[in-house]
């Protein structure tokens, strides 16, 4: 069967920073990317996924996981965080 996962998270403590909600929730600790998704998920792999933020610093998570969709076809979607009230500078981070 085919679908869309619309809300996807991945993190890497080690690229990213220390995502201080994973100290809740230990088993989870450890890197989750798409090839995570992939031993996972096995037959029932989703055809596009929407990643949904995860509390990186945004941007940093943004242009990260740009990397991952370069080498995984089915992230078709990112939903990030963002300042929207910063004047210039939201201007330039959408940009």
């Amino acid at each position: 069967m085919k679908f869309i996962d619309a809300h996807v998270h991945f993190w890497d403590r080690s690229a990213l920073g220390p995502y201080t909600w994973l100290h809740e929730v230990p088993s989870i600790w450890d890197r989750h990317g798409p090839e995570t998704l992939r031993a996972e998920a096995g037959a029932e792999l989703p055809e596009k996924i929407v990643f949904v933020e995860c509390g990186a610093p945004w941007l940093d998570e943004v242009k990260w996981v740009e990397q991952l969709a370069a080498e995984e076809p089915r992230i078709r979607g990112i939903v990030a965080k963002m300042t929207i009230n910063a004047g210039a500078q939201t201007a330039a981070d959408l940009a």
